[in-house]
C-alpha cells in the first residue's frame, strides 16, 4: 500500500507522542509514589501535633494512627529507591524523609542508618545540616552518648551551622545525663550568648539553665534566670513553676522576705488557682523565718482548717512539728507529728511518724539520764547522737552530744574513741568543714594512738600508718608462731641426708650422734610444743582479737600430732565454747563428737564386729538388702573418721 506524504506526517506525529508517553511514564510513576509518601508524612505530622497540643510533655510515645502513616511513608520511599536507585534527583529527599519517619516512630538505630546513608552519598546536600543534627539526636536517644557527642563536635565548632544552637542544647542534655552539670551549664550559656535558636527553644534553655544553677547551689545566678521575661512565654505551668523555684533560691540565699513577697504574688494569681495551696504552704514556711513567726503558724493552721484529713493538712502539721523541733520544744513537736499521723496516709504522714518515734526515744533517754539512781547507759547515749544525725538531720545536736561523750567524764574508752571519731566524720562529710575535721583527726591520733580510729585518721590525713593496734600485734605473733610450724613441717618433708662415709683407718675424727636425738627430716617434739605454747599465749594476751580462735585451733591440732589427746580435747572445747559462730568453733565441735586418734586395737575390733555382723546377716532372708544398707552406713562412718586424720596442708581448710 502506498502512503502519501500527509499520512506519513500524521504517523510520525503519533509515533513521537507514543515515545513521549513511554518515556514520561516512569516520571509520572515516581511522582505518584512521592505524592503518596508526602501526603502520609503530612497526615502523620498533623496527628502528632494534635496529640502534643493535649499532651505537650509526651514527646516519645507514638500513637498507632501516626505509626500507620509513617510506615506508609517508608513503604512508598522504599519503592522509589528500588525502582530508581541511581536517580540523583529523587534519592536525597527520599532518604532524608525515611530517616525522619523512623525518627518520629522512635526507631533510633534505623533512623541513624538512613541519615548515615544520606550523608555518605550527599554530604553537601540541602538536607545535610539537618541530617547531621538529627543523626546525633537519634544516637543520644539510642543510649549512645559518646557517639552522639562525637557527632555534635563539628556542629558546635561551626557557629554558622544552621543547627548550631540546637546542637549546643543537645550537647548540654548529654552532659546532664552523664552528671556533668558544669559542662552542661557552659554549653547552655554559650547557646544563649550566640543569639541563635527559636524564641521557644531559648526560653526552654533558660529554664533548664536556671534549674542547673539551683542544683549546683549557684542561687545568685538562678534567681534572675528564673525571672527572665522570655520564660513567661512558655506553656503553662512552666512560668509559674519558674517563679516558685525562684522563691526557693531566694530562701536558700536567706532572703526570706523577698521570697515571701514572691510567694504572695503566686498565691494571689487567679490564673493558677489550682496551685494556690502549694504557694501558701511555701509562704507559711518562709514566714516562720521572719520575726515574729506567728503569721506563718496562723497560715499553717488556716490550711489545716480548710483542708481537713488531706495531704495538705498532713504536710502543714509536719512543718509545724519541724519548726517546734528546731526550737527545741520536743513535747510540742511530738504533738504536731501526732496530728500529722492522724491525717491522710501519705509521705508526710510517714515522715512525721518516723520523727515522732525518734523524738519519743530521745525523750525517754533524757528522763533516764536525769534519774541519778540509775547508771548511765553510754552506748544508748551514743545511739541518741546517731539518731540526731541520721534520723533528724540535726548535725549540730549530734555534735553537741558527741562532745559530751568524748569527754573524760565517760568511763568507757571505747565510747570516747568512737565519739571523737564520729565528730570528725560529721565535720568532714556533713558540715564540710575540712579544717575543723583535720583538727579532730589529729586529736584522735594523739589521744588514742594505737587504735583502729588512729589508723583511719592517719589514712585520711595522708600520713604514714604507724599506729599498731592490739589486733595487729596478735596477728604478728600468730605469723611468727606459724613460721615455726612451717619450718618444722619443711624439715619433716625434706629427705634424710646420705650417710657420711666411714673415716679412714687411723682417722680419729668421728661424728657422735646423741642418743634419743630426732632423725634428719623429722620435726622435733620440743619445737612443736613451743608452737603450741606460743599459740596459746596469743589467746591469753589478745583474747578478743580475730586471731585468738585460730591460734587455739592450731594449738589443738598440733597437740593431736604430738599424741597429747587430752590437751587437744581441752583446747577444742575452748574453741567451741568461747568462740561460737566462727569456722574454727564449728570444726572443733564436729571433731569433738568423734575420736581424735584411731588406734590399732580400735581398727581390729571394728574388723571383728564386721565379720560377726556379716555372719549374722547371712542367716536372714533379706541379707543382701541389709548388707548394702550396712555398707553404706559404714562408708559414712569411715568418711567421718577420715576427717580426724589431718596434715598441716589442710590445717586452715575448715568448713
Amino acid at each position: 500500500m502506498r502512503i502519501d506524504g500527509a499520512t506519513r506526517a500524521v504517523l510520525a506525529f503519533l509515533a513521537f507522542f507514543a515515545a513521549l508517553a513511554v518515556s514520561g511514564c516512569s516520571c509520572c510513576l515516581y511522582f505518584n509514589h512521592w505524592y503518596n509518601a508526602k501526603e502520609a508524612f503530612d497526615n502523620a505530622e498533623r496527628l502528632r501535633l494534635a496529640r502534643l497540643d493535649s499532651l505537650p510533655n509526651d514527646t516519645v510515645w507514638v500513637a498507632d494512627s501516626e505509626r500507620v502513616e509513617y510506615q506508609r511513608v517508608i513503604e512508598k520511599c522504599s519503592r522509589i529507591l528500588e525502582r530508581w536507585p541511581e536517580e540523583e534527583d529523587y534519592k536525597p529527599r527520599v532518604l532524608f524523609t525515611m530517616g525522619e519517619a523512623y525518627r518520629r516512630m522512635g526507631e533510633w538505630n534505623r533512623a541513624v542508618r538512613k541519615y548515615d546513608e544520606y550523608l555518605r552519598y550527599f554530604p553537601d546536600g540541602n538536607f545535610a545540616p539537618d541530617a547531621e543534627y538529627e543523626r546525633a539526636f537519634c544516637l543520644h536517644k539510642a543510649n549512645q552518648p559518646q557517639q552522639a557527642r562525637f557527632a555534635l563536635e563539628p556542629l558546635v565548632a561551626d557557629t554558622a551551622h544552621p543547627r548550631f544552637a540546637e546542637a549546643l542544647s543537645l550537647l548540654a542534655t548529654i552532659a546532664e545525663g552523664s552528671s556533668q552539670s558544669l559542662f552542661a551549664i557552659e554549653n547552655l550559656e554559650k547557646m544563649l550568648a550566640s543569639g541563635g535558636g527559636s524564641s521557644l527553644l531559648r526560653a526552654q534553655v533558660r529554664l533548664r539553665l536556671a534549674r542547673l544553677y539551683a542544683a549546683e547551689k549557684m542561687h545568685e545566678k538562678a534567681v534572675p534566670t528564673y525571672l527572665a521575661p522570655d520564660i513567661a512565654t512558655l506553656p503553662r505551668p512552666a512560668p509559674w513553676e519558674a517563679r516558685f523555684e525562684a522563691a526557693h533560691s531566694l530562701s536558700a540565699l536567706e532572703k526570706h522576705r523577698e521570697a515571701a513577697d514572691l510567694l504572695r504574688e503566686l498565691a494571689a494569681d487567679t490564673a493558677y488557682a489550682d496551685f494556690r495551696s502549694r504557694a501558701q504552704m511555701a509562704l507559711a514556711s518562709e514566714l516562720l523565718f521572719l520575726t515574729p513567726p506567728d503569721s506563718g503558724i496562723v497560715l499553717f493552721l488556716k490550711l489545716i482548717d480548710e483542708n481537713p484529713k488531706t495531704e495538705i493538712a498532713s504536710e502543714a502539721w509536719y512543718r509545724l512539728g519541724y519548726h517546734d523541733e528546731e526550737r527545741g520544744d520536743y513535747d510540742r513537736a511530738i504533738a504536731d507529728y501526732d496530728s500529722a499521723v492522724a491525717q491522710k496516709t501519705c509521705d508526710w504522714e510517714r515522715m512525721a511518724r518516723e520523727r515522732r518515734n525518734t523524738l519519743q526515744r530521745i525523750e525517754r533517754q533524757r528522763e533516764i539520764s536525769l534519774d541519778t539512781a540509775k547508771p548511765r547507759n553510754w552506748a544508748e547515749e551514743f545511739q541518741i547522737a546517731e539518731l540526731f544525725l541520721f534520723r533528724l538531720d540535726r548535725a549540730d545536736s549530734a555534735l553537741a552530744r558527741l562532745d559530751s561523750l568524748a569527754s573524760d567524764s565517760v568511763p568507757d574508752p571505747a565510747i570516747r574513741q568512737r565519739a571523737l571519731y564520729a565528730k570528725g566524720f560529721i565535720l568532714a562529710n556533713v558540715m564540710e568543714d575540712t579544717a575543723a575535721a583535720n583538727g579532730v583527726w589529729k586529736q584522735v591520733i594523739e589521744q588514742w594512738p594505737n587504735t583502729d580510729y588512729a589508723k583511719q585518721a592517719q589514712r585520711i590525713l595522708g600520713l604514714p600508718v604507724t599506729a599498731v593496734t592490739s589486733d595487729d600485734s596478735a596477728h604478728a605473733a600468730f605469723l611468727a608462731a606459724e613460721s615455726l610450724l612451717t619450718a618444722a613441717q619443711e624439715r619433716e618433708a625434706a629427705p634424710a641426708p646420705e650417710s657420711a662415709p666411714e673415716p679412714a683407718a687411723g682417722d680419729s675424727a668421728r661424728t657422735e650422734v646423741p642418743e634419743g636425738a630426732p632423725s634428719a627430716g623429722a620435726p622435733s617434739e620440743a619445737g612443736l610444743r613451743d608452737v603450741v605454747a606460743k599459740m596459746v599465749e596469743i589467746d591469753s594476751l589478745w583474747h578478743f582479737s580475730p586471731d585468738a580462735p585460730r591460734a587455739l585451733y592450731v594449738a589443738a591440732r598440733v597437740s593431736v600430732d604430738l599424741g597429747d589427746t587430752a590437751r587437744a580435747r581441752a583446747l577444742f572445747l575452748r574453741v567451741r565454747n568461747e568462740f561460737g559462730g566462727t569456722p574454727w568453733s564449728e570444726d572443733a565441735a564436729r571433731r569433738l563428737t568423734g575420736r581424735l586418734m584411731v588406734s590399732e586395737e580400735y581398727v581390729n575390733a571394728e574388723k571383728r564386729a564386721l565379720e560377726e555382723q556379716k555372719k549374722a546377716m547371712e542367716k536372714t532372708p533379706d541379707y543382701n538388702k541389709r548388707f548394702e544398707e550396712y555398707k553404706q552406713e559404714k562408708a559414712k562412718q569411715q568418711k567421718e573418721e577420715e576427717e580426724l586424720l589431718w596434715d598441716y596442708e589442710e590445717m586452715y581448710n575448715v568448713e
